[in-house]
């Protein structure tokens, strides 16, 4: 995912997985940006950190964790202390987080909508048969 000259934008629960480069790359011209509670798996083939940002070290780079819960993102080579991110902004993510995010929040969001469309469907269905008499 590349942010370029964009600048105020979130990046929160995505797969950023199995890229031959970084997972997210933010160049200088992108400022106030978010990004956390992101699974990062497997990227830039191994050849360093997982995500780049370049810039000087300002106020203005990206805040890699969320300020409300100091959790950051999930990185599957993370191995202690902060994660650095590759680049001139000498940034980092003070908060990286031990398992996967989302998939439990994803599974259980995805059966709640089915149950309520299959239960409309059902009165729906009953409706019609009813008006049908």
């Amino acid at each position: 995912m590349h942010v370029l000259s964009s600048g105020y934008v979130d990046i929160i629960f995505n797969q950023l997985k199995d890229n031959a480069w970084y997972g997210v790359y933010k160049d200088s011209g992108s400022p106030y940006n978010r990004i956390h509670h992101n699974n990062f798996i497997g990227n830039n083939d191994g050849l360093g950190q997982q995500a780049y940002e370049s810039g000087l070290l300002t106020s203005q780079n990206a805040t890699w964790y969320d300020i409300g819960t100091n959790e950051g993102n999930y990185w599957n080579d993370y191995i202690s202390g902060p994660y650095s991110i590759d680049g001139t902004a000498l940034n980092s993510d003070p908060y990286p987080i031990g398992s996967p995010v989302g998939i439990e929040f994803i599974s259980e969001y995805a059966s709640s909508i089915l149950s309520i469309i299959l239960l409309i469907s059902f009165i729906g269905t009953i409706s019609f048969v009813i008006r049908k008499k």
